[in-house]
């Protein structure tokens, strides 16, 4: 089950919609459809709620698997 997902990017400000394909406690899997301009650090909004503090674990072409650094509120 996908669910709707925004990284919020500060510098510039700008959004850059996404999937989650899987959520875990401390993170996330995300397909990103291809951008690579992700910084390392970011502000994620899924299913149009839920905010954390993200930090890239691991990336590829499409995907990012991430870490959930904090609840922002």
């Amino acid at each position: 089950m996908q669910i709707d997902a925004v990284i919020r990017l500060n510098r510039p400000p700008s959004t850059i919609h996404c999937f989650a394909e899987e959520v875990w406690m401390k993170g996330a899997l995300l397909n990103t459809h291809g951008m690579a301009d992700v910084p390392e650090t970011f502000e994620l909004l899924l299913d149009g709620d839920i905010r954390r503090s993200c930090q890239i674990v691991w990336r590829s072409n499409d995907r990012l698997e991430i870490a959930f650094l904090s609840t922002v509120h």
